[in-house]
């Protein structure tokens, strides 16, 4: 049935398959690495399996393996214990399953650092482990000091096992990586060819096509992705991003809907929810998503710069909200997080012009620019707010900021700037002014290439 692409008909017969022998594992192997199943689908389904009725003598031990086996986004705890019983009781610290499932649960923390050692370990014990490769190979991706390595083990593998797909992935990952989207799609088809049901394959074979803005080809390619991998929410999500880019935001809305209902607990999810419902203007909204997202970033305990995005995006949705005290912390956080984000200290600049500390603005746009010296449009607010201070004698705007708040600063914006009258900065899909909102990189799950509404100051 997977081969007729008859995704329903075929899971309905591996659950009946593992339903009737719980040790059926062909059924339970085709259930979760092909993604047939939802987070919450799976995991009521394994546990409900009869395992003591079945198993008399092993049921704990089936139960544990196939536990953490399941998708890491939920159960965590229980997960983390299963493994534990599965290396004191049973002795499998060094087996290679039970090392692949902690690696999983690592890179679903996005604790890149620690899935990849493990994964490196996998490799020690038992040389090319074809199902962990995945995962090694994105941490490799995400990790820049790996990029070297990358290339070397591409060419490795396509030496060692030139028939599996996950050794030309590895080849489309670098090429995806150094920018050569042609080369990558050739490489990603050729593993999907090699093998339909290949997930990562198909989200890295989309991404080329995105990454070159193309979307009308990016969203066939994760459609495909999504009707192959119904229990996979990241296809849907990615279908998201790409119609928020082209400003479809009701259809950008479905899908985020659809990605959710099968996976909430992502918190890139609740970041691109945040940055829709910025473009639909309920700034309140995005408020409650973006807050949502952070928390949910906070409790994976992976590397707290890796939101930095979404603490920008916070801070103007709390700007438009005329929240300033509130944006001032969600800016300050990201320089802290990314003491090189020169987006964030313009940010920061505008705030403080926004409450009238045009000193600390000049201050904050200077360390933009010393990050960005030919960003034009810090250098216009720079200039606006050093004609602005030169004009106004000390302390007369206020702790209540310029006259007229956000709307009457934004016209002075677009007025003032010499050459460029009237204008706006143009971010994908819709002009929303200077600033507003920065799309979150993600490296999710196994699909190893992760996306990005790439929402930047200027473009």
């Amino acid at each position: 049935m997977t081969r007729l692409n008859r995704q329903d008909r075929a899971k309905e017969h591996f659950m009946e398959a593992l339903a009737l022998d719980v040790k059926c594992y062909d059924a339970f192997h085709e259930l979760i690495n092909g993604n047939l199943l939802g987070i919450d689908e799976e995991w009521d389904f394994v546990q409900g399996l009869q395992f003591k009725q079945q198993v008399r003598d092993d049921a704990d031990f089936v139960r544990l393996v196939y536990t953490i086996r399941l998708k890491k986004e939920k159960h965590i705890a229980e997960m983390a214990l299963a493994r534990q019983r599965l290396v004191e009781e049973y002795g499998m610290g060094e087996n290679p399953d039970v090392l692949f499932a902690f690696a999983e649960s690592m890179y679903a923390q996005y604790r890149w650092e620690d899935a990849f050692a493990i994964t490196s370990r996998i490799q020690e014990l038992v040389g090319i482990h074809p199902t962990s490769l995945p995962i090694h190979i994105a941490c490799m991706h995400n990790l820049r000091h790996l990029h070297p390595r990358l290339f070397l083990l591409a060419h490795q593998l396509v030496d060692k096992d030139p028939d599996e797909p996950v050794s030309w992935y590895a080849v489309g990952v670098y090429y995806l990586m150094t920018r050569k989207f042609l080369d990558a799609r050739k490489f990603f088809s050729k593993a999907n060819l090699m093998d339909p049901r290949f997930g990562p394959a198909w989200i890295g074979f989309a991404h080329s096509y995105s990454y070159e803005g193309e979307h009308d080809h990016a969203t066939v390619a994760y459609s495909t992705a999504a009707r192959l991998f119904p229990g996979m929410h990241l296809p849907a999500l990615f279908l998201g991003m790409e119609y928020l880019q082209v400003n479809n935001l009701a259809l950008a809305g479905e899908y985020f809907g659809m990605a959710r209902s099968i996976c909430d607990t992502d918190p890139l999810l609740y970041n691109e929810q945040g940055v829709l419902a910025f473009y639909n203007e309920r700034y309140g909204e995005a408020v409650e998503y973006l807050e949502k997202a952070i928390s949910l970033a906070t409790h994976v305990q992976g590397t707290d710069a890796v939101w930095a995005t979404t603490y920008l995006n916070l801070g103007q949705a709390y700007r438009k909200l005329e929240r300033y005290l509130d944006a001032k912390k969600a800016f300050t956080k990201v320089v802290e997080l990314n003491p090189r984000h020169a987006q964030g200290y313009a940010c920061l600049g505008i705030i403080c012009h926004l409450i009238g500390d045009c000193d600390q603005a000049i201050r904050h746009y200077h360390e933009s620019l010393a990050i960005e010296p030919l960003e034009t449009n810090t250098i216009d607010l720079l200039n606006l707010v050093l004609e602005v201070n030169a004009e106004l004698p000390p302390g007369n705007l206020g702790v209540l900021g310029l006259p007229g708040g956000e709307e009457a600063w934004r016209e002075t914006v677009s007025t003032r700037r010499p050459g460029n009258q009237g204008q706006h900065l143009v971010t994908p899909g819709r002009d929303v002014g200077f600033g507003e909102l920065g799309g979150q990189s993600s490296m999710v799950a196994d699909t190893s290439i992760g996306d990005s509404s790439a929402m930047e100051m200027a473009e």
